[in-house]
């Protein structure tokens, strides 16, 4: 059966505050955290990137192809959560993004898979993407674009004097 480690019910729910913010945590978790609605921050959320953390780092090759393969949609999401009387219910909201099997095809590393609404009763998993991955091809996509455009102004420059 589903037991709650800590609930939080009113204005915040939960709560926390450190008097460390260099070192110390407000909250922490080691496993997922689930939300369902927006997640919003101040400051941002944070990813781990220290070089002093990564091994085995390679360059991106062709990443305008492959992201050229991706397809963006607009499409309605419904999800499911549990009301203040313990009822499941549905959730809609209209959201642009891609769609993770799409994406698994591509890059199975951006893909994890979860029960996303086992506290609503529904044990499915279900595919999420971690669109923050999507970033990096997104930066050498950009600059292999600006390489042709700077190799084709180079050239219209020598067609416009005549230099072949």
């Amino acid at each position: 059966s589903l037991r709650v480690g800590t609930y939080g019910y009113g204005f915040n729910g939960i709560y926390g505050q450190t008097t460390d913010p260099t070192n110390g945590w407000a909250g922490y978790f080691t496993a997922d955290i689930g939300c369902d609605g927006g997640g919003y921050a101040i400051g941002g959320w944070q990813t781990a990137s220290d070089r002093r953390l990564k091994s085995d780092i390679v360059n991106i090759k062709s990443a305008l192809s492959k992201v050229c393969s991706l397809e963006g949609k607009y499409y309605t999401i419904t999800t499911k959560s549990l009301n203040n009387d313990g009822k499941t219910i549905l959730n809609s909201r209209k959201q642009y993004g891609v769609i993770a099997q799409d994406i698994e095809k591509i890059f199975p590393e951006m893909i994890k898979e979860k029960a996303l609404f086992s506290n609503a009763g529904d044990s499915t998993v279900y595919k999420t993407v971690e669109y923050t991955q999507l970033i990096p091809l997104l930066i050498e996509s950009i600059k292999e674009l600006k390489k042709d455009n700077d190799e084709l102004r180079i050239e219209l420059d020598r067609i416009k004097k005549g230099i072949k």
